[in-house]
């Protein structure tokens, strides 16, 4: 067999390797056991939260308004670095669009990524509250 070397440490590899994605992204690299346990699974198993928070997202801007609540519900967003308050819709494109109240007037931002999704708080809230 031939004999390979990690992308991420330089050691070299016992065994078929492990493919190193999204830590290493050059066709063809592969990574050691131990890299894979400690570099690449946490990174993947972080990817995978942030996708899931942004389907919930998702999902709570689809139970706002639905017949379920009616016409009656929204949802609110707090910017946890502003403190700012705003609403969430979705685009024409199914992307989430956040417009926030800022001492500046309104500020509109498309969310396109889980990653970005951190930065906000979401709650489907009473219109009238």
């Amino acid at each position: 067999m031939k004999k390979r070397t990690c992308c991420i440490c330089g050691h070299e590899i016992t065994g078929y390797g492990n493919n190193p994605m999204p830590v290493v992204t050059t066709p063809g690299a592969v990574c050691c056991d131990t890299c894979n346990a400690t570099n690449v699974i946490p990174v993947r198993m972080d990817v995978v939260g942030k996708l899931d928070l942004l389907f919930d997202i998702k999902q709570l801007i689809n139970r706002a308004s639905s017949l379920d609540y009616g016409a009656g519900y929204y949802v609110k967003v707090v910017n946890l670095d502003t403190d700012y308050e705003g609403s969430a819709y979705f685009t024409d494109d199914d992307k989430i669009k956040v417009i926030e109240h800022s001492d500046n007037g309104l500020k509109e931002t498309i969310i396109t990524s889980g990653e970005f999704v951190m930065k906000y708080h979401f709650e489907c809230v009473p219109k009238w509250l």
